[in-house]
């Protein structure tokens, strides 16, 4: 068989429209000759309408066509609201509020707490009371969640390398410092993710060079080498949890016995981050976090249950609670 191959550098093809120009030696098995040609390859980009090029959506939907609706007055948006899908009730003041909260305030972000309602007919209020509710929680939330983040992050990076030792072979090869190149601090089970997982590391921080004092230092002053501390504070919260959920699970568990409370949290611990991740995405983006279903479910304490609720079980309240805002608050 004949057989080319083109290696494409990490820098090139990593934005859409951009070309590159490769050198290809191709070889003919059977007249054993060489040929060499010069190849532009180039990334196509995304592009509106967008389509379901990644066949996310199911194959029983039925895809139409329709004109996109036109904008509406503040007025128009108010008549939107009294209709016969929303039923909002009202006062002369509450008018006024509204065309007030409209002029500021997308009407979709208002409207879409109408479903969180189970009133009939509830007033403008009762709409915008929500909405405020639901604001001050993202707000405290976003206070909340960096000392969490960096709680875990921290503890985690002086856990690795200050016990390096007690977990990882050939540990003068590769020093405490950069305990996360090493193989042998991973699940056996998960080994052959890491090299993926760390060249989007790698990635991310080579984009930082330029604007990052503290990466900049680290390539003049030692070649490139990133210590484990620095790591983690660099990587998003997903990155993190990525990071953690490959850990052998024995380093997870002493983890969690030196830095928190109890080492029966280990049986908790990815939940918790992957469902505070979660949280803090939703609150960097101003989304709604109140009536919204979140695609995390992490498991309650029995002292956080019963701060829940005196008379139900533990049980009753994980079921009523499950993929709200709420569980996730308890685990923060």
């Amino acid at each position: 068989m004949n057989k080319a191959e083109i290696k494409v550098p990490a820098n090139e093809l990593d934005r859409p429209f951009k070309d590159y120009e490769a050198k290809v030696d191709f070889e003919l098995k059977e007249s054993q000759k060489k040929v060499h040609f010069d190849l532009n390859i180039s990334r196509e980009g995304y592009h509106f309408p967008i389509k379901d090029i990644n066949g996310q959506l199911s194959e029983n939907i039925n895809l139409e066509n329709n004109e996109v609706k036109p904008p509406l007055t503040t007025d128009e948006l108010i008549e939107k609201l009294q209709d016969n899908i929303h039923h909002i009730l009202f006062s002369d003041e509450e008018l006024e509020c509204a065309r007030e909260d409209l002029r500021v305030i997308s009407y979709y972000r208002i409207s879409a707490f109408r479903k969180d309602i189970d009133a009939i007919t509830p007033t403008y209020s009762d709409l915008i009371g929500l909405y405020k509710f639901d604001r001050y929680l993202r707000e405290s939330l976003s206070r909340l969640i960096p000392a969490v983040e960096v709680y875990l992050k921290t503890t985690l990076a002086r856990f690795l390398s200050v016990n390096y030792d007690s977990y990882a072979e050939d540990t003068e090869k590769i020093p405490a410092g950069l305990a996360y190149l090493n193989e042998n601090i991973y699940n056996p089970k998960k080994r052959k993710d890491i090299p993926l997982m760390l060249s989007y590391f790698a990635e991310g921080l080579t984009k930082k060079i330029k604007n990052d004092r503290m990466i900049k230092h680290h390539v003049i002053k030692y070649g490139g080498d990133i210590p484990i501390w620095v790591l983690f504070e660099e990587l998003t919260l997903g990155q993190f949890s990525m990071l953690v959920s490959k850990l052998k699970p024995q380093i997870v568990k002493d983890w969690v016995a030196e830095s928190f409370s109890s080492i029966h949290y280990y049986k908790y611990i990815y939940e918790w981050i992957m469902a505070i991740q979660f949280l803090r995405n939703t609150t960097a983006h101003s989304a709604k976090i109140y009536g919204q279903k979140f695609p995390y479910n992490p498991l309650l304490q029995d002292e956080d249950a019963a701060l829940i609720s005196e008379v139900a079980t533990k049980q009753d309240v994980f079921n009523m609670l499950q993929h709200t805002f709420f569980i996730g608050l308890g685990t923060v």
